[in-house]
């Protein structure tokens, strides 16, 4: 995924793996829960680590907890995108996985003007539509949602198909495993946290 989140304490470490849907549900609740999600998963600078106390770590994961029973988390889906081969050069290289992130230099039948760049994730499937004129900005012109398409057509990927899967955040299970994982340190101990 990218960003991970690692406790460090008396020689032992923990890295829960937060999911894109799991950091999606910190987000929604950061500025309500008063520096809460700041003490469970805020670090000063990538690769460093940042001490709390167990205590204020304790007590960040109950009120996120408590939050978190108080909304439902809502239904979310994660775009993803296939392409059916890849030219490079006089090579065609089939395609036989999905895949999100995004995929530049596309071209539309017909259209010679522009490149196109998909773009899919957690509650996002776009096409961005670039001018390939050099007197142009090099920027989106405009962006169409996918999200209700099954598939596109292009010019040098063949037919792109796209396709979406529910996704569940399990945050409040990753909150349970911290917690056992300083369930038995006292509360004026320093656990690390370390986002890399």
């Amino acid at each position: 995924m990218g960003v991970e989140l690692v406790y460090k304490c008396g020689g032992r470490e923990l890295c829960p793996e937060f999911s894109e849907a799991d950091w999606d549900s910190l987000n929604r609740i950061w500025e309500e829960s008063d520096g809460a999600v700041a003490t469970l998963a805020d670090a000063t600078e990538l690769g460093e680590d940042e001490g709390v106390l167990v205590r204020d770590l304790r007590d960040a994961i109950d009120r996120i907890d408590r939050m978190l029973s108080r909304y439902p988390e809502p239904t979310r889906y994660l775009y993803q995108y296939k392409a059916e081969y890849w030219e490079f050069g006089d090579r065609r290289i089939e395609i036989d996985e999905f895949g999100d992130g995004s995929l530049a230099g596309i071209r539309l039948l017909g259209d010679e003007e522009h490149t196109y760049v998909i773009r899919a994730g957690l509650e996002r499937c776009c096409l961005e539509k670039r001018s390939n004129r050099a007197d142009r900005a090099r920027g989106p012109v405009e962006s169409r949602d996918l999200r209700d398409e099954q598939f596109l057509e292009t010019a040098n990927f063949g037919r792109i198909r796209i396709r979406k899967s529910r996704v569940e955040s399990d945050l409040r299970a990753k909150l349970a495993e911290i917690r056992r994982f300083i369930e038995r340190l006292p509360d004026d101990e320093t656990i690390f946290k370390l986002i890399g």
